[in-house]
C-alpha cells in the first residue's frame, strides 16, 4: 500500500549532515562571512593548530542537498523515523494485531522521492534561515562538553512524501498508529527538541 501525505513542521528542522567535504558550505559561511555569530563562535573554540575554517568544519551539520545547495530531506530519513516510531510503540506482546519487532524494518518500504524538497506555500527553500550554536553537556559514559552548530530551518516548512507498507504485516489500524506518532519522533538532527510536524493533507 503506497500512502502520500503533506506535513508541516511544527518546530525548527535541522540539518544532520556532517559539514566535511562541503566546499559551498564553508564558502558561505566563512569566506563571505555570511554568518558572522556562527564565525565569531568557531574563532572562540577553534584549538591552537586549527583555522576557524577547520573549526566550522567540527561543529557544524547542515542540511542534506539536492545536488545544488537546496536543503532537502531525505528519503532514508523518513524511513528511519518510521522504523523508529514503530520500534517505540508496536508490542505484539500486549497486541497481537502489533508487528514484532523483528519484521518492522520489512514492513516499511520505499519512500518516495528520494530527495524531498521543502517548500514555505508555493516556494521551494533554497537555503537555510541561519546557523545555530550550542555548548552541549552529557553525563553518559562520561561527563564532558562540547560545541555543536546546526544550519537551521524555521518552523512552517512544508513537504509532500509517499511511502509504502506491506499490508500483509502491517494492517490499516497500525499503519494510521504509525503515521499519527511519527510526527511526534520527528526528522533531521536534535529530534528530542526539533523536527516534529504535522500531517496537514
Amino acid at each position: 500500500m503506497e500512502i502520500t501525505k503533506r506535513a508541516k513542521t511544527t518546530t525548527w528542522l535541522c540539518g544532520s549532515a556532517p559539514a566535511k567535504g562541503a566546499k559551498g558550505v564553508l564558502e558561505k559561511y566563512a569566506s563571505d562571512c555570511v554568518d558572522k555569530d556562527l564565525l565569531s563562535f568557531a574563532e572562540g573554540i577553534k584549538k591552537k593548530a586549527q583555522t576557524v575554517e577547520e573549526a566550522i568544519v567540527d561543529i557544524l551539520s547542515v542540511f542534506n542537498t539536492n545536488g545544488s545547495t537546496r536543503p532537502i530531506i531525505g528519503s532514508w530519513m523518513v524511513r528511519q523515523m518510521l522504523v523508529n516510531t514503530a520500534s517505540a510503540i508496536f508490542n505484539k506482546k500486549d497486541n497481537k494485531t502489533h508487528p514484532s519487532r523483528a519484521v518492522i524494518p520489512i514492513s516499511i518500504g520505499i519512500v518516495k522521492p528520494n530527495f524531498i524538497p521543502l517548500f514555505r506555500g508555493e516556494n521551494e527553500i533554497t537555503t537555510a534561515d541561519f546557523v545555530q550554536t550550542y555548548t552541549v553537556s552529557i553525563e553518559k559514559p562520561t561527563k564532558r562538553s562540547f560545541f555543536k552548530a546546526y544550519e537551521v530551518l524555521e518552523e512552517g516548512v512544508e513537504f509532500d512524501v509517499t511511502m509504502s507498507f506491506n499490508e500483509d504485516i502491517m494492517n490499516q489500524e497500525c499503519i494510521d498508529l504509525l503515521l499519527d506518532n511519527a510526527q511526534y519522533v520527528g526528522l533531521g538532527a536534535y529530534r528530542a527538541r526539533f523536527g516534529k510536524f504535522e500531517w496537514v493533507e
